[in-house]
């Protein structure tokens, strides 16, 4: 499935308005700054989030590749970024979190900041998949 028909499935743009209230007068640090973030970056408005920064593993070497307005950061700099909470800009949001938490915010000023994802599936859209398969 095209990732355009996804987001859209998912009503992406009311998850980020959801999210935007939830995390109202919360400094936001955005890890994944790939296709799937400027796709989401290009087509949502994400102006009601008070993003502070955006991290990435293409950030290690340099900043130059970042094309969003946010500040870009290497992952190593999450451990001590003045940050309330962590949000996965990416698809494969469980995996990535559990590695940012264990491998780089364990022992760290953010080891107990929340990490959340940017998007989730709906119940609709996975059952939806559910019934396409049988």
């Amino acid at each position: 499935m095209e990732l355009e028909k996804y987001l859209e499935e998912i009503d992406a743009q009311k998850q980020i308005d959801r999210l935007a209230k939830k995390c109202k007068n919360k400094k936001i640090l955005l890890y994944g700054a790939g296709s799937y973030f400027d796709l989401i970056q290009k087509n949502y408005d994400l102006s009601k989030l008070n993003i502070a920064a955006i991290s990435d593993k293409k950030f290690e070497t340099t900043t130059d590749s970042n094309k969003t307005p946010y500040k870009a950061i290497k992952p190593e700099e999450m451990k001590n970024f003045d940050c309330d909470v962590i949000v996965m800009s990416l698809i494969n949001d469980l995996s990535v979190a559990k590695s940012i938490d264990k491998n780089i915010l364990k022992g760290s000023k953010n080891e107990k900041t929340p990490i959340i994802p940017l998007l989730s599936p709906t119940f609709s859209y996975l059952l939806k998949m559910f019934f396409k398969k049988i």
